[in-house]
């Protein structure tokens, strides 16, 4: 049989030589081809604790932005894909619970359930607030206009369906406590505006909408929490302001 491999020929003091090259087979080569790991951070302590373990402070480095941190491993790396992580800045449960009621009007019930269903230690006088937006299940007639204190706390005289009368109030700011960010250290008491919406006619019962005008604020704080962190814990590295 014919051997169709080719031929080189090799030179050297002592003469010269002819060889045949073996070449590998495809699927062989394919097995040693190397793929580019990808690591998805869930907190910027597991970005730390990645870059310590995995990383070098000479040819690993870090950048972040509003939106994430991503870290390349080594730099240094010319012939293969570069191995990286990123973390995407992830709200915490809580935070994300109180972000899906925002700017929502909500009956008496559904406030109610919602509050109830908090933490004890995420919003002081909870049960307070619980029992007289209760009180706004019974109303049957709001008498007069709303009344605001020095403070902002909104006071109405209403009418039950028995006809006993009575006076309800409610604050106009509430401020739950929680981290702002998945498994962060960070934690802050944010201001939620509750207000008020009178019926429009009388078998309408009152609703409430809670916002919040400072939530991207509050998150911005957090992230430059959690960037300071993340220089503090890793002083020797290369990390920048930026994307890659």
């Amino acid at each position: 049989m014919k051997d169709n491999r080719p031929e080189i020929t090799i030179m050297s003091q002592a003469g010269t030589e002819t060889v045949r090259v073996i070449q590998e087979p495809m699927e062989t080569r394919r097995v040693h081809e190397w793929n580019a790991q990808r690591y998805n951070m869930s907190s910027m302590q597991a970005v730390i604790d990645f870059v310590k373990r995995k990383g070098t402070v000479e040819n690993t480095v870090i950048f972040y932005n509003n939106d994430d941190v991503r870290v390349i491993l080594d730099d240094s790396i010319q012939d293969r894909p570069l191995d990286q992580a990123m973390y995407p800045f992830n709200l915490s449960d809580r935070f994300k619970n109180w972000g899906e009621v925002f700017g929502r009007r909500m009956n008496q019930k559904d406030l109610g359930n919602f509050l109830r269903r908090l933490e004890l230690d995420e919003l002081p006088d909870r049960d307070m607030l619980v029992a007289n937006i209760r009180k706004l299940q019974v109303i049957t007639e709001i008498k007069g206009d709303y009344e605001y204190d020095e403070a902002g706390n909104v006071s109405v005289m209403y009418k039950e369906s028995n006809g006993r009368e009575g006076l309800m109030a409610l604050p106009s700011l509430i401020e739950p406590y929680m981290p702002i960010l998945n498994e962060s250290n960070y934690e802050a008491s944010i201001e939620v505006e509750l207000e008020l919406i009178k019926p429009k006619s009388e078998d309408e019962k009152p609703g409430i909408i809670l916002t919040c005008p400072k939530k991207d604020l509050y998150i911005k704080d957090a992230i430059e929490h959690e960037v300071h962190r993340l220089k503090e814990a890793l002083p020797e590295h290369l990390i920048l302001a930026g994307s890659w």
